[in-house]
């Protein structure tokens, strides 16, 4: 989906949301984001889950996401 920003005239915001409440979904939409080089920074919100109450392994491949992230200019 896009959509104008009205705080940031000019830029497009593009939205991609989870299709369900699993861990696998919620990676998806910033991996997605990061893979594609779709976005100079990318915001992502788990609505009250905390990263202490995910798996380490989990925290992981968060991690590797972002550390790709990083390596590409995109700010997470």
């Amino acid at each position: 989906m896009y959509a104008r920003a009205v705080l940031a005239p000019g830029r497009t915001i593009l939205y991609a949301g989870a299709r369900d409440c699993l861990a696998a979904a919620f990676l998806q939409a910033p991996n997605t984001f990061v893979d594609r080089n779709l976005a100079q920074i990318v915001s992502n919100s788990w609505g009250g889950v905390g990263e202490d109450s995910s798996s380490p392994t989990l925290r992981s491949v968060y991690g590797q996401v972002f550390r790709q992230a990083a390596a590409e200019g995109i700010g997470v």
